[in-house]
C-alpha cells in the first residue's frame, strides 16, 4: 500500500470513529506498538530502497495521535 493510500485510510478510520462516538472535540488515541508498524518504500535520487536485512525497512510505532474533527475534516 502506498503511503498516500495508507494515510487516507487512517484518516477515514479515525473520522468514522469520531463520528460514531458523536465527538466534536479533540481526542487522543494511544498507538499500540505490538499491533502498529511503519514500512518505508520508494526511491531516493533515482535508486530504489532495498532491505539491508529482513525487516530492516519496517519499525513499530509507539505514542499517541491527537485528532480533532469539525464534521467535514480531521
Amino acid at each position: 500500500m502506498n503511503p498516500s493510500t495508507a494515510w487516507t485510510a487512517l484518516r477515514t478510520t479515525f473520522f468514522c470513529l469520531l463520528a460514531a462516538m458523536g465527538v466534536h472535540a479533540a481526542q487522543v488515541f494511544t498507538i499500540d506498538p505490538t499491533r502498529s508498524s511503519l514500512t518505508i518504500s520508494g526511491s531516493v535520487v533515482g535508486s530504489e530502497l532495498t532491505e539491508q536485512g529482513p525487516g530492516s525497512l519496517t519499525t513499530s510505532i509507539i505514542g499517541a495521535v491527537r485528532l480533532a474533527a469539525d464534521g467535514v475534516s480531521i
